[in-house]
This record gives structure tokens, sequence and C-alpha cells, in this order.
């Protein structure tokens, strides 16, 4: 009983990050994952969260370059 709850307990946020992670490289760069106290798979899920915000905020920023030069206010030479 015991190791199936320790066994749960970790594989949950495993399962959640990987679930994530195929979402991410569908396009999806707003999915977020709980971060658990286990320093280690905290750590990973932190840093999973961190690297989903930074390719939202380049996706967001490439948008926005797009539409500037869609409108004529930037020029590429």
């Amino acid at each position: 009983i015991i190791s199936s709850f320790a066994g749960k307990r970790f594989l949950r946020p495993i399962r959640e990050l990987c679930g994530a992670t195929e979402k991410v490289a569908k396009g999806n760069f707003d999915v977020r994952v709980n971060v658990p106290r286990d320093v280690e798979m905290g750590k990973l899920c932190s840093n999973f969260n961190s690297m989903a915000h930074d390719l939202s905020r380049i996706e967001m920023l490439q948008k926005e370059g797009y539409e500037f030069y869609q409108a004529g206010d930037i020029t590429v030479d």
C-alpha cells in the first residue's frame, strides 16, 4: 500500500509534465504545470513553466512584429 501511494505521488507530476510537453509541442505555450514539493521534480516543473512562459512571450513578440510589418511600420532590407 505504501509503495503504491508513493508511486502515485511521484508518477502524477511526471504524467502531468508529459501531457504539458505534448501541448507545448503542438504550439500551446500557455500551459503550466503544478510545482510539487519534491525538490528535483519541483525544479523540473518550475523550469518547464519558465520555458513555456518564455516561448509564449517570444510567440507574442513575433506576432506583434509581423503585424507591424504588415502595417508597413517596419521595413526589411
